[in-house]
C-alpha cells in the first residue's frame, strides 16, 4: 500500500499539475526543541518544515567553527602584517635620523 493515495478523475489538480507531496522526514529524528541547533539550522528547518537531527546539528556546528577559525586566522595575519609594516617604518625613520644627525647615544659620546 502506498503512502499517498492515487489521484482519480474526480480529484482535480491545480492547473493540470500533480498534487504537491510533502516530505515528512525520518520518524527517528529528534524534534528541534530536543536539539539545541544553530540559528542557520533553525532557519532552514522552519522554512522547509524539516526536523533537524543530530547529524545536521553537528554538521552546522562544524561548518560554523571552521568559518570562525578561518576568519580569525585571516584577521591575525592582517594584524601581523600591519605590525611588521609599522616596525619597518620606525626602523627606516631611525636610520634616517641617525644618518642625518649621527648617533644620539653610544659609548664615549658624552666625552
Amino acid at each position: 500500500m502506498s503512502a499517498y493515495p492515487k489521484e482519480t478523475k474526480e480529484q482535480p489538480t491545480r492547473s493540470g499539475r500533480p498534487r504537491k507531496r510533502h516530505f515528512h522526514g525520518n520518524q527517528n529524528t529528534e524534534n528541534d526543541e530536543d536539539v539545541q541547533s544553530s540559528a542557520s539550522a533553525k532557519k532552514l528547518s522552519s522554512a522547509t518544515n524539516v526536523i533537524v537531527g543530530r547529524q545536521s546539528k553537528s554538521f552546522a556546528e562544524k561548518m560554523d567553527e571552521q568559518r570562525v577559525t578561518r576568519e580569525n586566522r585571516r584577521s591575525s595575519l592582517a594584524t601581523k602584517e600591519a605590525c611588521q609594516a609599522r616596525q619597518q617604518q620606525l626602523t627606516e625613520k631611525n636610520e634616517f635620523y641617525e644618518a642625518t644627525k649621527g648617533p644620539l647615544y653610544g659609548a664615549g659620546i658624552a666625552d
